[in-house]
């Protein structure tokens, strides 16, 4: 029997007899001052959306009037072996839960004495759990057992969704720049759970985007207010950190991202093809008018004096988020503007495009990410909150 060429083989085993997206291979060359491109022309691991899947494994609903009961949930993070860590507000308590759901012990309580903690960023880094409050400037530790360790001094102020966590058990905790620095963004102080600082990345000045704003002025008498909110659908920066403290950044206007270290230095570009598609008219003026509906009653006569539909954008974003998994792959969520579920591009560490994966849910890109499952929080029908565990399969027969 003849060999088949790797090219066709590989065609076969990943989408199939029926498959008509040929696969293909990515242009890999390297850039005067050594940065490293990659362009790929299209998926080279599996077509359409035939290769990994994220499979809904189960759904956590802690019973009302139980030991497990959810108060006033907040952040989540869970371990590679599926246990669970739910941060709680008022009060403040982390309850921990089996992989199955079972609730097992509560850790901490609200307060400011040693093991006690206030609302804040939570985060696992190896077999410790760390609540840090900027209220209070205080990043406070325990054990997954739920060991108080210790509370040290940190930074003020700065809230953020993209906490970084390193593979050496140092976390990025965003802050004021230092004094004399030249930047208006703050600064990410690599911190031991210590407390100790071992490095400060200043961010570079923001760059003003007039254009991406509405400045809405509203007068009551002799009373003037005004704010500024975003133009929904403006080109988005999007920056992710991953355990090895390098950075996948992007902006949604091109699709194209780039690997970089701490301090904002290149290393690596990667390209994919994405299609640009038109924003209708009227789907501009629903957008406006939804936009026009969640505002306060007080201010809504006040914004249409100053924007309009067509402030928004004639087109998508070519992509609209991007997570790093703990293994280095990139996921990148793509819109479908005619309403359903996203794709999700899944890149490999270093940038090469695998294939697509079909989003199980529109909210899966704002769940915690470990190297096999993704945990999103969420609500039932009736608005009890639970939580729902995809499993990332990662060949073609695992389901």
């Amino acid at each position: 029997m003849p060999r088949l060429p790797a090219a066709l083989l590989l065609l076969a085993a990943c989408s199939g007899p029926d498959a008509t997206v040929a696969l293909h291979t990515p242009v890999i060359d390297t850039l005067p001052g050594g940065i490293v491109r990659v362009t790929n022309p299209g998926p080279t691991a599996w077509a359409d959306t035939n290769g990994w899947q994220l499979v809904l494994e189960r759904e956590i609903i802690p019973e009302e009037g139980s030991e497990g009961e959810v108060g006033s949930p907040s952040a989540l993070v869970a371990s590679e072996g599926g246990a669970i860590y739910w941060l709680m507000t008022e009060p403040s308590v982390i309850k921990v839960y089996a992989a199955d759901g079972t609730w097992l012990r509560n850790i901490g309580r609200e307060g400011d004495g040693p093991g006690e903690f206030r609302d804040g960023m939570f985060g696992l880094a190896g077999d410790k759990l760390f609540i840090q409050d900027p209220n209070n400037s205080r990043l406070t530790v325990f054990d997954t057992s739920g060991t108080f360790l210790q509370s040290a001094p940190s930074q003020c102020c700065y809230w953020t969704n993209n906490f970084p966590i390193f593979g050496d058990g140092t976390v990025g905790i965003m802050g004021p720049a230092p004094a004399g620095a030249d930047g208006d963004g703050g600064a990410l102080y690599v911190t031991r759970l210590d407390g100790t600082v071992i490095d400060t990345v200043v961010f570079p000045p923001s760059e003003p985007n007039p254009s991406g704003y509405w400045t809405v002025t509203m007068t009551r008498g002799n009373n003037r207010s005004q704010m500024m909110m975003g133009v929904p659908l403006q080109p988005t920066d999007y920056a992710r950190y991953r355990n090895d403290r390098t950075v996948v950044r992007g902006n949604s206007a091109t699709y194209a991202l780039a690997v970089t270290g701490l301090e904002y230095d290149t290393a690596r570009v990667f390209t994919a093809p994405a299609t640009q598609v038109a924003i209708t008219t009227a789907q501009r003026d629903s957008i406006f008018e939804d936009v026009v509906g969640g505002m306060n009653e007080q201010w809504r006569d006040a914004l249409r004096e100053t924007a309009k539909p067509s402030d928004i954008p004639t087109a998508w974003p070519l992509w609209t988020g991007v997570v790093t998994d703990p293994t280095g792959h990139v996921w990148v969520s793509r819109t479908n503007p005619a309403g359903g579920t996203n794709l999700l591009d899944v890149f490999t560490p270093d940038g090469v495009l695998l294939g697509a994966v079909a989003a199980p849910a529109n909210d899966v890109m704002n769940g915690y990410w470990t190297s096999d499952r993704v945990y999103v929080r969420g609500e039932t029908d009736e608005g009890y909150p639970k939580i729902t565990v995809y499993r990332i399969a990662r060949t073609t027969g695992d389901s």
